[in-house]
């Protein structure tokens, strides 16, 4: 597949960065609601967690999920009930800090080999997505075709450096409140 239009659209950085890192493949009916690199005031984007946020089931085929995929996932740190029968998994991705800094400044082409790897062999390599996501992280390879697509100087594309926006920090933020027991229920 070929890139042959860019989309302006906003999407989720840290999904396609740091996820392929858990090795979580696409096959289940257990889908991602979303990622994130930060909640609120409980955990900074400096802190190298990358938060998954999954709808709750009582069902096996989401236990047996979260079971061998999430929580016995050797990144797996902590997880959080929060409103909506939604569930917070963090993982900490220190493994990956030297990455972290070139991630929230946009400098995808810093990442290391390693990272650079899981993120594209964790797409399937016959999708668009594998092209975009390979001139992401290797951009000097694709000017040519976004100087055409973008109808700009190879110069201004050069200097820049990076063929994807900077995350928005805003949006790779979660804003949930972790759910709390009802006491009263439980002792009536």
């Amino acid at each position: 597949m070929e890139i042959k239009t860019i989309n302006h659209d906003y999407f989720q950085k840290s999904k396609l960065f740091f996820y392929p890192t858990l090795g979580i493949r696409k096959g289940q009916s257990v889908s991602l609601i979303e990622t994130f690199v930060g909640w609120d005031d409980k955990i900074s984007i400096n802190d190298n967690i990358l938060i998954c946020l999954y709808y709750l089931r009582k069902d096996p085929e989401f236990m047996s999920f979260e079971k061998n995929k999430l929580l016995n996932n050797k990144y797996f740190k902590e997880f959080f009930e929060v409103e909506d029968d939604r569930g917070a998994y963090l993982f900490d991705l220190r493994d990956y800090a030297q990455d972290w800094p070139h991630f929230i400044a946009g400098k995808y082409s810093k990442f290391s080999s390693k990272l650079k790897n899981q993120i594209i062999n964790f797409q399937p390599r016959n999708s668009v997505n594998y092209a975009y996501v390979n001139s992401f992280v290797y951009p000097e390879k694709y000017f040519g075709i976004y100087k055409e697509l973008l109808n700009i100087d190879l110069k201004t594309l050069v200097e820049v450096g990076e063929l994807c926006d900077k995350p928005n920090l805003d949006k790779e933020i979660l804003k949930a409140h972790i759910k709390s027991l009802d006491f009263k229920s439980i002792s009536s």
